[in-house]
């Protein structure tokens, strides 16, 4: 919950719902420096709301990354009777899409 109360990370999932993006892009896009940006993306990573989604191989030897919310969406209730938060996350549609064709490909190649 930490994580999500920082606005600029809660920007940077929103930024990576659509398509995968890599740090100078979603920097460019949300005009926040590289530095902030490759902070909150390894703490959204680390608590799972972000993934690497792939690499990309420039000429020369080089790569970057690039990534995307696990999320689409997250709700939050408070019930102040039980002094209790209850935390939904709404998935990623795009990446279940993704999950979903690659467990059809290994069924296939597993038969």
């Amino acid at each position: 919950m930490k994580v999500l109360g920082e606005e600029e990370a809660r920007r940077v999932i929103n930024a990576t719902v659509l398509a995968p993006k890599s740090v100078a892009q979603v920097s460019r896009e949300l005009g926040m420096a590289s530095r902030s940006v490759y902070r909150h993306i390894s703490d959204l990573c680390e608590v799972g709301l972000l993934a690497r989604d792939r690499n990309i191989l420039i000429d020369g030897g080089g790569k970057y990354a690039l990534y995307r919310s696990m999320v689409k969406s997250v709700a939050f209730r408070y019930d102040p009777m039980k002094n209790d938060v209850d935390v939904d996350l709404i998935p990623n549609d795009i990446i279940l899409d993704k999950f979903l064709e690659f467990w059809k490909y290994m069924n296939v190649m597993i038969e």
